[in-house]
């Protein structure tokens, strides 16, 4: 549409980049950039989406398979509209990931469950719109970042299974006038020039619990494992390695048990030692992987905080392995200031809250983010011994040890070390002339008096209403059945999603709302197994359409803003308001509307318009927004003591950074929470609804049931001026608008009593199909098709529930919930206490009626 220039232009920029990040594949990506601009212009595509590998065999797989292709394929669906396929691997497995061509990025997201430990993110995504600028630059810890806030899993339908992902906090956007580009710093002072063996190939240099020095060296037959006394820097103890191994890094650690250990790893053996740190005695050995193909071993460091091990191998990756078990549990790749990747990452040392990296034949020390990857601090260590007296060119810097009053530097073959301190560093060694005051914790809630009860019963009229209103439910699913098993015309079409058989073509079937770390995800996988079941019903040739859409990252937000565009008005505070003749909001009650109220079904923003099935995990407010309002709606409600000491473990390294869970409450509370190190937060008791690490801990799923803009707009306000009305609407909303819920503690019960209302979510279809043809022949009805509409000869290979609320024990921060917390939690969340207890209320008025219908048909049969 912009011309063959702009493309090529953009595909130019788009090699470089990908250039840069793996020359290894320089030519292979030239010539598969070539091939994609012909399919561009062959197909007249618009966008072109260029995808590496999530895996850990990228650079192994062989390039006869298809899986292992570099890039995407052009594929044009069944109404001739261009469709985008990446090939992505996720955890091994391949799916297929199909964008829309709106514009929008497509990319699988991983189980709330998996941890950080799950997913590879060595290599980047890269999302080009051919005629504008790059469209997204997703670096691999901003997008594993993000895919964790998310907390979602969606596995992956075929062909018109849409999965839209969005980033948290939207970051990218909010942060772009505070990324401010640093220089490099030459501001350090030598505190004091000590010896060093000049024999000594130095790899690993890090210091003991007890002050003693530890060194490791380098070269077949001449690695060596040295104690070295801190005063006079002699060595006291040295072992050596055999002559096969070339010695690399070294960390001292404590384990588990407290004692001193020293960890070694080798350059290309995938071994490593662990010793007594003591007497260097060998107390194990292990095996390990870094990045294929060379799977080498560079430099290690250690994190007490997170009892992990961060490990480089000379490329741009770090990786983490747990204290422990040695397993891998994430990696990240490092970039510089100005955006490069860089790889020969050597020596480090974990210091300061940062992994400071030497760099191979360089003398510059980068100081990067554990989380993001990103250069924060960069020193130019050049004046401290000029390279050109050093002699050879491989003496080069490496080692880097932090004492208690300094940061000892060293290199290899080095004749010398030096005690240094980085001046404009002064909090690395505690130097502050005057100690920074911790923010002060003024909570804007009575944290000591009783806790308010917001809770209000049904009456038995209403429990009656409930009751029948329910049972009416339960009958129509019947009736739909009964329908679906009929040859008679009647005129009345069942509703498909209360059969075994789901209409492909129907928009609006189903929703399932789900809220983090509450078994949604769980129950998404069912319904996604139960989707591919439908499209096996059609023999691969149909697919129900499928999406999901997030408020835990900002996926609503910019869908919001798209809508309010395709109809010439604004959206502030979540409320749409018209724009006047120059685009600008008319910010006032008289100019507010509701798009929920214009009919329009030719409007199909962010694909929610025409989906048969969608995932929200997003509020009812949002829900409404996009049209699904009166649609069949589920949902599974948890504890909020559980929820939240849940939601704090899963997000323990990148939200709370291993604080303990009451203080994160207690900064919450007082309007000063950030999940950003190093940052401070003006006191402020509202919070944005799309900063998940606070508002996760704010009544989230009562938030969530909200449908009105003006509660939900201080719905995370921790004063809490209007708790009363929040709980009021969020429980009627719970009530009434949803067609079945659930208990994430009683969770099975929960998704058979779903698969009662919604059957085709049955475990297995085949096998209900004769349940049913049963169960209605001895109440004497007809059964015309006995297989429910399910085709002739189908044989059901079923959908198993599995539950994967495993979480994990947490590694740093609280590990067990006081009597304290668990109040905090109570006040803080108190309006989820609410909601749960009336999730409780209604579930059990669910299961009554189950078990007296059941109870009906047993005495029928008598």
């Amino acid at each position: 549409e912009s011309g063959y220039a702009s493309q090529a232009l953009d595909l130019e920029h788009a090699l470089a980049h990908i250039e840069s990040r793996q020359n290894e594949k320089a030519m292979k990506c030239k010539l598969l950039f070539a091939t994609m601009l012909v399919a561009t212009i062959a197909f007249g595509g618009r966008e072109l989406y260029i995808t590496q590998l999530h895996d850990h065999d990228t650079h192994a797989l062989d390039d006869s398979d298809p899986a292992g292709s570099f890039g995407g394929d052009f594929a044009v669906d069944g109404e001739g509209s261009d469709k985008i396929i990446e090939m992505v691997k996720v955890n091994g497995e391949v799916g297929d990931v199909v964008d829309n061509s709106q514009g929008e990025f497509a990319e699988p997201t991983v189980d709330d469950e998996l941890q950080d430990n799950e997913l590879d993110t060595r290599t980047g995504d890269f999302v080009y719109d051919i005629d504008s600028e790059i469209a997204e630059d997703i670096e691999e810890e901003e997008s594993l970042a993000e895919l964790y806030k998310d907390a979602e899993e969606e596995e992956e339908e075929e062909d018109e299974g849409y999965y839209y992902y969005y980033d948290d906090n939207d970051e990218s956007e909010k942060n772009k006038e505070e990324e401010i580009v640093g220089t490099i710093s030459t501001a350090f002072s030598v505190l004091e020039q000590v010896d060093h063996d000049p024999t000594s190939f130095t790899q690993g240099l890090s210091y003991g619990s007890s002050g003693k020095l530890y060194e490791t060296t380098g070269l077949n037959g001449q690695s060596k494992v040295r104690i070295i006394n801190p005063e006079t820097f002699e060595v006291e103890k040295s072992i050596d390695l055999d002559r096969s191994f070339f010695g690399e890094g070294s960390a001292f650690f404590k384990d588990k048990d407290g004692n001193a250990r020293l960890i070694e790893i080798t350059w290309q053996n995938q071994q490593g030692f662990i010793y007594d740190a003591e007497t260097l005695e060998q107390l194990d050995s292990f095996q390990y992987t870094t990045t294929l193909p060379r799977n080498e071993g560079w430099g290690i460091t250690y994190n007490p905080s997170f009892r992990e091990f961060i490990v480089s191998d000379g490329s741009s990756n770090l990786y983490f392995w747990d204290r422990d078990t040695l397993e891998e549990k994430r990696s990240i790749s490092v970039t510089r200031f100005d955006g490069r990747r860089q790889d020969q990452l050597n020596e480090l040392e974990y210091m300061g809250g940062l992994i400071c990296c030497n760099i191979w034949h360089s003398d510059e020390i980068i100081c990067v983010d554990p989380d993001s990857g990103k250069s924060v601090r960069e020193y130019d260590m050049s004046t401290l011994w000029p390279a050109g007296e050093r002699g050879n060119r491989e003496n080069v810097l490496n080692g880097i040890a932090i004492g208690d009053d300094h940061v000892l530097l060293t290199g290899k073959r080095w004749n010398r070390m030096y005690k240094i301190v980085f001046d404009d560093w002064s909090t690395l060694l505690g130097r502050d002339s005057v100690e920074e005051s911790a923010v002060e914790l003024v909570p804007a809630i009575n944290l000591t008096g009783p806790v308010p009860d917001y809770f209000v019963p049904l009456s038995s009229e209403e429990r009656r209403a409930m009751k029948d209103r329910l049972t009416e439910t339960l009958m129509k699913t019947r009736s739909a059945l009964k329908m679906s098993a009929s040859n008679t015309e009647n005129g009345n079409e069942p509703a498909p999603q209360r059969t075994l058989v789901l209409d492909s073509q129907l928009p609006k079937q189903f929703m399932h709302m789900h809220h983090m770390k509450t078994g949604g995800t769980s129950v998404d996988g069912l319904i996604s197994c139960a989707l591919r079941r439908q499209r096996n019903l059609a023999n691969d040739t149909r697919s129900v359409r499928y999406s999901t859409l997030s408020e835990c990252g900002s996926g609503v937000k910019r869908c919001m803003e798209k809508l309010a565009k395709d109809l010439n008005s604004s959206v502030v505070n979540n409320v749409f308001y018209r724009n006047d003749e120059n685009g600008a909001a008319l910010v006032d009650p008289e100019n507010s509307f509701d798009p929920a109220d214009i009919p329009d079904d030719d409007r199909n923003i962010c694909s929610t318009n025409d989906n048969s099935v969608m995932s929200y995990c997003a509020s009812l407010h949002a829900v409404r927004t996009f049209g699904w309002k009166d649609v069949d709606k589920i949902t599974v409600i948890r504890n909020p003591v559980d929820r939240a000491w849940s939601m704090y473990r899963f997000t323990l390294n990148r939200c709370y950074h291993c604080k303990e869970m009451k203080d994160v409450l207690k900064e919450v509370v007082s309007g000063v929470f950030t999940s950003k190190v190093n940052h401070t937060r003006e006191r402020d008791y509202l919070y944005d609804p799309n900063d998940s690490c606070a508002v996760q801990m704010i009544g989230h799923q009562a938030t969530n049931l909200l449908s009105s803009n003006g509660l939900y707009n201080v719905a995370n306000d921790v004063s809490f001026p209007r708790e009363q009305d929040i709980v009021d609407e969020a429980i009627r909303n719970l009530r009434e608008q949803f067609t079945w819920i659930g208990l994430t503690d009683r969770i099975e019960e929960s998704v058979d009593s779903f698969r009662e209302i919604f059957p085709f979510l049955a475990e297995n279809l085949t096998e209900q199909a004769l349940n049913l043809k049963e169960e209605f022949e001895k109440q004497g009805e007809q059964v015309d098709d006995e297989l429910f509409s399910l085709p002739f000869n189908y044989t059901d290979k079923g959908c198993p529930f599995g539950h994967r609320n495993a979480g994990k024990d947490p590694a740093c921060g609280t590990e067990e919930m006081d009597d304290e917390t668990i109040e905090l939690v109570h006040r803080i969340s108190n309006r989820d206490v609410a909601v749960y207890r009336a999730a409780q209320e209604r579930f059990e008025i669910q299961q009554e009626v189950l078990r007296e219908f059941k109870e009906s048909l047993e005495e029928r049969w008598k």
